[in-house]
């Protein structure tokens, strides 16, 4: 009986990780043993690990067997017992320790309010206000995506630099003085294209980039077609929807080195965007805009009671949740021993099946500004962690490839951090976040002396 019950335990665990291996051979496509940083690895040899020590355990006697079954599972426990205490103490703390201290120390009236808080605050003050639009969040609600925010509209950005910055969007959402779409063909016109670092986010309007590459050349006019939560696709979208109609004679293409492969593996699934691979399809929302407004209105206008988007749109510092996913591939603990900024989960299977898609739509976009001779100038931003990490293993391959794409590529790595001793000084309270205004600064300077 002693030797059955023993035998099932070892059975039932034997399934466990060979269900595990399997699994991740079949999402990594087979490609586990050439990706060398691929996080899945470590997880698929601690499986073939222990299927090894429980099949060879099998041919033990029963006292053996229990004392063998005893120090594996209590090994196995001890390990998620620890992975538990980094994911719930100790990361979370030194991080957010740190953070605030920081943040204290240099600026002590810094606006601690979340997002959230901020619209509700300026609600209760009879203000119109909206939260940002951030397409990303919702790719699987077709009804509810759009590709920019609400029209007209005083908008809440993000607070990294002590203040809660906002704007008013232009007449399709984007963050422009809307003058600015009159004054096309009067003046030399260029657009900017990318996510957050394009929108500005976390700076006042004056301080993003297309209006600071305004101030080198008053004949430029430089339409600021950015938005939070976008990858390359939507990207392409923006360019056929909102600037085809215009023609820039240059378009900015920002890529950002820790976010746009993973936008890309989200945004190839729907087939309402990989649509624009064909440069010839349109859905004419330029035309759209009051159809757009009221699809969009009510969520970025949200009664008071807006507890279930919340989750959406509250990024204060304290929104680090527990990850059940995370927990299991023992994220923090293969941190701690390889260096690595684990988030990048499947680094290189990721980059293995996205490079193709993402050279389509790069090629689509030069493809559709050569239809009225528009140039796209690809802007290479590191992650802004400054640090290096499994991104910068690609960079380079990454660059090649826009060199023999893009009409110019310009590294900010390269032409910019890269010559500076103190990186940081660029980066709100010298954290590791967005670029503060003076970053933007100098990147808008870089641009333009480029591609004047």
């Amino acid at each position: 009986m002693k030797a059955k019950i023993l035998n099932i335990i070892i059975g039932f665990l034997l399934s466990i990780f060979m269900l595990s291996t399997i699994l991740i051979l079949k999402k990594s496509n087979f490609n586990i043993f050439i990706s060398p940083y691929s996080d899945l690895k470590v997880i698929f040899y601690l499986s073939l690990l222990s299927i090894l020590i429980l099949t060879i355990t099998l041919f033990f006697r029963n006292l053996t067997k229990l004392y063998i079954l005893i120090i594996f599972i209590s090994s196995i426990l001890s390990i998620y017992l620890y992975e538990f205490y980094l994911v719930k103490f100790e990361l979370r703390y030194q991080s957010e320790l740190k953070k605030n201290f920081q943040i204290k120390f240099k600026n002590p009236d810094h606006d601690w309010r979340t997002k959230y808080q901020v619209y509700v605050d300026e609600i209760d003050k009879g203000n119109d206000i909206a939260l940002k639009y951030i397409p990303s969040f919702f790719l699987n609600k077709e009804e509810e995506f759009a590709l920019v925010g609400l029209s007209n509209s005083k908008t809440i950005l993000c607070n990294e630099s002590g203040y809660y910055a906002t704007f008013i969007s232009d007449r399709y959402g984007f963050n422009n003085i809307d003058s600015k779409w009159d004054k096309f063909k009067k003046k030399s016109d260029w657009a900017l294209l990318g996510d957050s670092a394009a929108i500005g986010e976390c700076v006042f309007s004056k301080f993003n980039i297309a209006n600071q590459i305004e101030k080198n050349d008053k004949n430029l006019n430089v339409i600021n077609l950015g938005n939070s939560g976008i990858g390359p696709i939507i990207k392409l979208a923006i360019l056929k929807e909102y600037a085809e109609p215009i023609k820039p004679k240059k378009i900015i293409w920002i890529y950002i080195e820790d976010n746009d492969l993973i936008d890309i593996q989200n945004e190839k699934k729907y087939k309402f965007l990989t649509n624009y691979l064909d440069i010839n399809y349109s859905k004419k929302l330029i035309y759209r805009q009051e159809k757009i407004d009221r699809k969009i209105e009510k969520i970025v206008k949200p009664d008071i009671d807006i507890k279930k988007y919340s989750k959406k749109i509250n990024y204060s510092l304290h929104t680090d949740k527990f990850n059940f996913k995370n927990f299991i591939k023992l994220k923090k603990l293969r941190s701690r021993f390889t260096g690595k900024n684990t988030y990048n989960i499947d680094f290189d299977t990721r980059y293995l099946d996205n490079k193709k898609i993402l050279i389509e739509t790069w090629k689509a976009a030069v493809d559709l500004a050569n239809t009225w001779s528009g140039k796209i100038y690809f802007v290479y931003f590191p992650e802004y962690h400054v640090f290096p990490n499994v991104y910068h293993e690609r960079s380079s391959e990454i660059l090649k490839i826009a060199e023999t794409i893009f009409h110019d590529v310009i590294d900010i790595k390269k032409e910019f951090l890269e010559k500076e001793d103190d990186k940081l000084q660029y980066f709100p309270y010298g954290i590791k976040n967005h670029f503060n205004e003076k970053g933007y600064e100098k990147i808008s300077k870089i641009i333009y002396d480029k591609i004047k």
